[in-house]
């Protein structure tokens, strides 16, 4: 894997990580709403209350990139979480080494169970499952990762146990769309 993409994955899982550690209140019934990121040119269906926004540069060995992550904390055991990052023209992007770093990264030693080819509106992705555990307790993650031109894309859940299977997760995959290329 590319040690800038490598860098840079595990920077959004560090920030996602940090994001489900902070105590909030959860509810059973979550309300969703449309996010979309123009600029990052992508939009998802995300729980309304928890979101925090974060825009981090990270510098690597292709200079400097940006991260910018969104992030929907419905409780310490459930988060939703979506994010772009363009990467200089000419770096080499790779779908598998991107599940396996934002896997590695928000769950380390996480097993991943499948990785699918998939397209979102025409573009390279890898749709995933993975499980493990997350500070002590038995974690699930999921998610879409996309490249489109330079731009990545990484749309993901990680939670408790049964949130691959729940509706909730299947509506947040399945609405992801991309609408700007990198």
């Amino acid at each position: 894997m590319n040690k800038s993409w490598n860098i840079a994955l595990k920077a959004t899982a560090t920030l996602l990580a940090t994001v489900m550690l902070l105590a909030s209140c959860g509810s059973s019934e979550t309300e969703f709403s449309t996010f979309t990121n123009s600029a990052g040119g992508y939009s998802v269906l995300l729980p309304v209350e928890g979101r925090s926004d974060e825009t981090s540069t990270q510098d690597t060995d292709v200079g400097e990139i940006e991260v910018g992550i969104m992030v929907a904390e419905v409780s310490n055991e459930l988060a939703y979480a979506s994010s772009h990052t363009d990467f200089p023209e000419g770096v080499s992007l790779d779908l598998d080494g991107a599940v396996a770093g934002a896997v590695d990264g928000s769950v380390p030693g996480a097993t991943l169970n499948s990785s699918v080819e998939t397209t979102v509106d025409g573009w390279p992705c890898r749709q995933f499952e993975a499980e493990g555990q997350l500070e002590g307790t038995d974690a699930e993650m999921t998610g879409v990762i996309c490249i489109a031109e330079s731009r990545l894309f990484q749309i993901f859940v990680i939670g408790e146990p049964g949130v691959i299977a729940d509706a909730n997760t299947v509506a947040f995959i399945d609405s992801f769309t991309i609408t700007s290329a990198g």
